[in-house]
C-alpha cells in the first residue's frame, strides 16, 4: 500500500475517479482499463469498457478471461448498466471502492473459449459460450499517475495527437488520462473451479475527444517489484513523428520521476513495426534505449529490468499535498 504522501503527486481532486458528465465536444467519450495476472495461477482478467459516443449512456465492454496453456475466454457486452461508481455493460462492472486507491472488477455470465494465437490472427468467429466468473480487487501500489500533468511537469506539452489541426482546435482535443499500478486479488471460476488470484495489474481511466487516426502503432508496459517499485513505459509511433514518456517510482522515499520524449520519427527507425516484434518486446526495447533525457544525466539500469529498459534520469517530481479519500 503506497503512503499517502506519494499517492497524489499531482494534487488531483479524487472525484475525478467517478463517472463523468457527458461533455458537448465531437467523439467524447469515457473509457476505464482494469487488468490483472496471477503468473502462478497462469490466470488473469484485461477489460476494456467505455462509453458509446452515440448514445453515452451505454456502456461496451470487451473481456478477456486469461486461462493456462495458451486460452482466453472471450466476450463483449452492450449495456446500461453503470453507476455513479464506474461502469457497466450487462454482467460486467467496474466500481470505484475508495479513489486512487482501490477498485473492484466483477463477471458472472458467458464467455467463449479461443486460443490466444486464434484471436491475435483471425476475426472472432461466434461459437457455443461458457459460464465463468470472477470477483477481483485491484490495490493501489503506484502513485495517482496524470499523463497530461505529468508532461507538463517534464516541462512538455500535454498529449494532444493529431498535430495537423490548429493551436485552438487542439486545445479541444486534449484528453485526461490517469493510470495506477498495483496488486489484484481475488477469484476466477470456471467450469465450476475456482482460482484463487494473487498478482499484479493496471488499471486506467480517461475521458475527452477520442479520435485516434494518427497512431500507427504503440507499446504501453508496465511492472511492479515485490519492493513496492513501479515503472511504467509508452512507446507510441504517428504519422510523422513518435513519443516516449512514462514514470518511475521507486517506493524508497525519493520523488515520483517522470520522463518524456517527443520527437520527429527518425529515418532510421530499428525494423518494421509488426505484430510479432511489438509482442516480442524488441519494438519496445530498441527505442526505449533510445530514450532522451529530460534534464540531463548518466545512462543508468532501472535495478531488476537488465537491458529492457535503459533510460537517463529524468526529473523528478515532490510529493503532492496528503488527501483523504
Amino acid at each position: 500500500m503506497i503512503d499517502d504522501k506519494f499517492l497524489n503527486p499531482f494534487d488531483i481532486d479524487p472525484a475525478v475517479e467517478l463517472p463523468h458528465a457527458r461533455q458537448a465536444v465531437t467523439n467524447w467519450t469515457e473509457y476505464c482499463y482494469f487488468y490483472g495476472y496471477d503468473p502462478n495461477a497462469g490466470m488473469g482478467v484485461s477489460i476494456h469498457i467505455g462509453r458509446e459516443p452515440t448514445d453515452t449512456s451505454i456502456w461496451r465492454g470487451t473481456l478477456g478471461i486469461y486461462l493456462p496453456n495458451g486460452e482466453l475466454l472471450v466476450a463483449k457486452y452492450f449495456g446500461r448498466d453503470g453507476s455513479d461508481r464506474g461502469p457497466g455493460a450487462g454482467p460486467l462492472r467496474l466500481r470505484c471502492v475508495v479513489p486512487m486507491r482501490t477498485w473492484s472488477a466483477e463477471f458472472n455470465g458467458l464467455a467463449t473459449r479461443v486460443s490466444r494465437t486464434s484471436i491475435m490472427t483471425e476475426a472472432f468467429k461466434d461459437a457455443p459460450a461458457e459460464l465463468a466468473s470472477f470477483h477481483l480487487v485491484f490495490e493501489g501500489i503506484g502513485p495517482f499517475w496524470d499523463a497530461e500533468k505529468g508532461n507538463r511537469a517534464a516541462d512538455q506539452p500535454g498529449i494532444v495527437l493529431d498535430m495537423e489541426k490548429s493551436e485552438e482546435k487542439r486545445k479541444h482535443l486534449e484528453t485526461h488520462h490517469w493510470e495506477q499500478i498495483g496488486a489484484v486479488t481475488g477469484d476466477i471460476t470456471v467450469g465450476g473451479k475456482t482460482t484463487r488470484i494473487v498478482g499484479g495489474g493496471v488499471r486506467d481511466h480517461s475521458h475527452g475527444a477520442r479520435d485516434y487516426w494518427p497512431i500507427i502503432g504503440s507499446t504501453w508496459a508496465n511492472a511492479v517489484f515485490p519492493s513496492g517499485k513501479v515503472f511504467n513505459a509508452v512507446f507510441m509511433r504517428m504519422i510523422g513523428r513518435e513519443i516516449k514518456f512514462g514514470y518511475i517510482f521507486r517506493n524508497d522515499g525519493s520523488p515520483l520521476e517522470a520522463r518524456f520524449d517527443p520527437g520527429e520519427a527518425p529515418e532510421d527507425l530499428p525494423g518494421p513495426y509488426s505484430l510479432e516484434r511489438a509482442m516480442s518486446g524488441r519494438w519496445l526495447q530498441e527505442r526505449l534505449d533510445k530514450v532522451a533525457t529530460v534534464t540531463g544525466g548518466d545512462v543508468g539500469d532501472v535495478e531488476g529490468l537488465g537491458e529492457l529498459l535503459k533510460i537517463n534520469r529524468g526529473k523528478r517530481i515532490p510529493p503532492g499535498p496528503a488527501r483523504n479519500g
